[in-house]
């Protein structure tokens, strides 16, 4: 006896079924959009310690022989790896890499797929240092004119979100003064004081495969430098730095927080440094800055 195909299936028997089956239809429809939700809200709150888990997992299975050959290309020497953990708190060090002679190597990852272009960098006060972070205003010796600029750009943006950042009037000094501290604003966004350890750069690509780049730190501030003084800083709903890198008012609500969005205390009044990693891992290699690519043949999630 022949086997029945879903073509050759009888037209009778299928709208049989749509017309038992559509009382629950919508029931069935609705939880696939419950599932969508749950996984959009995963991804945007922990696919970042996804990605730092799946490099960890790799890097203590079948990658600890060869990671540190991997390392050795970029120039950095480490013997066997005795230890490899996610790095959690407000750190820029995601992961973090110890060999059997003591040595410490950070690395700081930045997780993006198709429609998740930019990521965070850095998250700081204009004129408050804190435990975690000095402000902008103390690292760079920020003068009354470039903080009166910043902190009049935060109060009219926590008014309006579509209003330009930096005001006509002080665009002109705030380039200068953003191009004369381009060097420490990068390595203060980028590592934060945490030259010793934080000697590396990577990008997990996730989609349908999982790509790792790695580059050195260094290397990529310096690439990165280049692309400012080349393409210049540009003004507008926030303040773009070359290609890759802009400056922002963070925003967002914090819920269950009473104090006003205009109040220059709310934490949606810091201002965030955010990259665009894929453009950047790109266009590095295009311009062969030295890297490790690393493909997998499974996907992230």
């Amino acid at each position: 006896m022949p086997v029945v195909t879903s073509i050759q299936q009888p037209t009778l028997f299928v709208w049989s079924f749509k017309i038992l089956a559509s009382p629950f239809l919508g029931f069935t429809q609705a939880k696939i959009n419950t599932g969508l939700k749950k996984i959009i809200t995963m991804e945007e709150g922990t696919i970042g310690k996804l990605g730092q888990k799946f490099v960890v997992d790799w890097a203590r299975g079948e990658g600890a022989e060869i990671l540190p050959k991997y390392l050795t290309k970029l120039g950095i020497s480490l013997s066997k790896v005795v230890d490899i953990r996610e790095c959690g708190g407000w750190k820029k060090t995601d992961i973090l890499i110890t060999d059997e002679e003591g040595r410490r190597v950070g690395l700081s990852l930045k997780t993006r797929g198709a429609g998740q272009p930019d990521d965070h960098l850095d998250r700081r006060w204009l004129d408050r240092t804190t435990k975690r972070r000095k402000s902008w205003k103390d690292v760079l010796g920020m003068p009354n004119r470039i903080v009166e600029a910043f902190r009049e750009g935060l109060a009219r943006k926590a008014q309006n979100s579509r209003a330009d950042f930096i005001a006509p009037e002080f665009r002109e000094d705030v380039r200068k003064f953003l191009l004369e501290k381009l060097e420490v604003i990068l390595r203060e966004a980028f590592v934060g004081g945490e030259e010793e350890e934080l000697q590396l750069f990577a990008v997990l690509e996730y989609g349908t495969s999982t790509r790792l780049t790695i580059f050195r730190m260094d290397e990529i501030i310096e690439f990165v430098c280049r692309n400012v003084k080349e393409k210049g800083i540009h003004f507008g709903g926030n303040i773009r730095l070359g290609d890759y890198i802009w400056i922002q008012r963070k925003a967002g609500d914090r819920k269950g927080l009473s104090l006003p969005k205009t109040d220059p205390k709310h934490p949606g009044n810091q201002i965030q440094v955010k990259v665009l990693p894929l453009e950047l891992r790109d266009d590095a290699i295009r311009c062969r800055i030295k890297c490790c690519d690393i493909p997998f043949h499974k996907r992230l999630f």
